[in-house]
């Protein structure tokens, strides 16, 4: 759940404006359209009415879900380095969310903190691109990344010392 929480502070308050102005534009609309017209008839029940206008307001979540990632994935191509006007772009336009699908298959890992100089660096690295230092753990065999975790090298499968678990 903490994650949950982490991510849903990356969403733009823009954005969860613009969300709740689209719900509420829908619901409205659908509301006048619809109930306005089944009232003033007199032949349905006001609770038949008050369970269309929770249906209605459910409906009007969809697009509000959608105006919702689209803010998340301009904030997070942001974080990430990306450029976030591009994939906003991409997951706003292309139809049936196929956009948005296409910026989590491709998108960044989020970048580290170089313990030297605090630049962000790709955590695909091995060295600080501002100051040269070790990002992180790696292997004394063949020098690719580890984790601390790791007992062997998961590259060359060669044994870790204790002295290799620990950032030069």
């Amino acid at each position: 759940m903490n994650w949950l929480k982490r991510e849903w502070k990356t969403v733009p308050v823009w954005s969860m404006w613009l969300a709740a102005a689209v719900s509420g534009a829908i619901w409205i609309l659908m509301m006048l359209l619809f109930a306005g017209p089944l009232l003033s008839s007199g032949g349905v029940p006001v609770p038949m009415v008050a369970l269309y206008g929770l249906l209605a307001g459910l409906f009007a979540l969809l697009p509000a879900t959608y105006v919702l990632t689209i803010g998340y994935v301009n904030a997070d191509a942001r974080r990430r380095g990306m450029r976030s006007g591009v994939w906003t772009a991409i997951a706003a336009l292309i139809p049936n969310a196929v956009g948005i699908l296409l910026y989590f298959l491709f998108r960044e890992p989020l970048p580290v903190a170089c313990p030297r100089c605090a630049s962000p660096a790709d955590q695909r690295l091995r060295f600080c691109p501002q100051c040269g230092q070790t990002l992180g753990p790696q292997c004394a065999a063949c020098g690719r990344p580890t984790e601390i975790s790791w007992s062997n090298c998961g590259h060359c499968g060669a044994k870790l010392a204790r002295r290799d678990l620990t950032a030069a």
